[in-house]
């Protein structure tokens, strides 16, 4: 008896059927995974009508460049505060639940932001995978 592997590595321009390896979700939401799973945030131009995708890394490392904006703002007596999406101090992470990772919870992670203005903690994000299979992404 000979048993021979047919697992082949993808060569470009393969068809893969995706269907055997993705979950039953939209187009939509397996985007959002994706995104949020590594950090890419995407950007509009309503001006030249494009979109980009930068990394969540790269948007903080040019934060020491950013343009002070504070003295083009008018001054008209009230206090305004603006705070965007529903952060926490402390924001997790989830991958789906996982009997094969034990123990519970030991895949997800959490952000956490030191402001004390914020919420104690929220659930910012819960993949629609599991983390049995996932292998870490590295830059």
């Amino acid at each position: 008896m000979v048993i021979t592997s047919q697992q082949q590595n993808v060569q470009p321009g393969q068809m893969v059927q995706c269907e055997r390896i993705f979950p039953d979700i939209s187009q939509k939401d397996l985007l959002k995974d994706t995104l949020q799973r590594f950090g890419i945030i995407c950007q509009t131009d309503n001006a030249s009508r494009t979109i980009s995708f930068n990394s969540f890394h790269d948007i903080v490392s040019n934060i020491p460049v950013a343009k002070n904006w504070t003295a083009k703002c008018l001054d008209h007596g009230k206090t305004v505060n603006f705070q965007l999406g529903g952060y926490a101090q402390v924001n997790n992470l989830k991958y789906k639940d996982d009997d094969a990772i034990l123990p519970k919870g030991f895949a997800d992670s959490a952000i956490k932001v030191a402001d004390t203005t914020l919420p104690a903690e929220t659930d910012l994000f819960e993949s629609q995978f599991a983390p049995t299979l996932n292998r870490s992404y590295g830059r």
